[in-house]
């Protein structure tokens, strides 16, 4: 029987186009591996077995972290359900906030690490090694604490600030408590009221 890895990977069920595809519906498009099954009428095991070994040899390319100059940190809460079936339900994660030669910000997920907590980020940031800590010139963070601390003990040149989303999200809960809606869908309503009475 004739093998052609570069059309279909040895004992694989889908095409090595299919796996690519899939990939990119994973990291650009937030698909599940259910959804991709579907769309390719196949398995979830099929898809899974095919796409598995990609994101392994992907999550092992240290090239990854290279030329990153902004890091920003951020929690995710994974699932909802027992840890002792599912795995840790925090994790923290790193994204790379470096722009490019045209000034576009790359926004790559660089990693994923069990937990929630500054030590979590540190031992993180302790094993990408001190090439990686000096390139960092930018450390963009939600307002936690240990991640705060971490910055402070891992990234000393790298300056500490916190990103966009949380300042939005600070001072929109700061306008909800001064006009009294604790109901922040009902902001724009709210605001809408004030400008009518205030005119």
């Amino acid at each position: 029987m004739e093998q052609l890895p570069d059309l279909v990977a040895r004992r694989g069920s889908i095409t090595q186009r299919a796996v690519a595809w899939a990939i990119g519906q994973l990291r650009r498009e937030h698909a599940t591996v259910h959804s991709l099954a579907r769309q390719l009428d196949t398995s979830w095991k099929t898809v899974w077995r095919a796409v598995e070994p990609e994101l392994v040899k992907s999550a092992a390319d240290e090239s990854r972290f290279e030329n990153v100059t902004t890091l920003g940190v951020d929690e995710h809460i994974w699932h909802h359900v027992d840890p002792r079936k599912h795995g840790p339900k925090e994790l923290t994660g790193m994204v790379d906030l470096s722009r490019d030669d045209h000034g576009t910000t790359r926004a790559r997920l660089l990693d994923l690490v069990p937990g929630r907590s500054g030590k979590a980020y540190a031992s993180w940031l302790a094993d990408r090694g001190d090439a990686f800590r000096k390139n960092v010139q930018v450390a963009a963070l939600d307002p936690f604490a240990g991640y705060k601390t971490a910055i402070d003990d891992k990234l000393e040149d790298a300056t500490a600030v916190l990103d966009a989303f949380h300042v939005v999200k600070v001072r929109h809960e700061a306008l909800c408590v001064r006009m009294g809606v604790r109901d922040p869908c009902r902001l724009v309503v709210a605001a809408a009221g004030l400008k009518l009475r205030a005119a």
